[in-house]
């Protein structure tokens, strides 16, 4: 039987792809769902994990508690005047 071999470092780009969708799905939804962004997040570290394994996992876990220490320090990812501007979002 021969077995599929994915590149390398393909499940690492699922893990940021993953954080980076939480991260658009938060700013968009927050006026409606209010501070339950921490779902997403999860989400994004469960698919990594169950996609890449446990260091892609770590990698999204790694991005997840960056973001937190970031909005910890009332930094804020202000994405949303970026998100305004894509095409057929308006």
């Amino acid at each position: 039987m021969s077995r599929k071999t994915r590149a390398p470092f393909k499940p690492y780009a699922v893990a940021v792809l993953c954080v980076f969708v939480a991260i658009v799905l938060t700013q968009l939804l927050e006026p409606f769902l209010g501070s339950v962004s921490f779902a997403f997040f999860y989400a994004a570290v469960t698919v990594s994990s169950w996609y890449g394994g446990i260091k892609p996992g770590l990698l999204a876990i790694g991005q997840f508690r960056s973001i937190a220490a970031l909005q910890d320090a009332e930094i804020e990812l202000n994405l949303k005047p970026i998100l305004e501007n894509l095409p057929g979002l308006n």
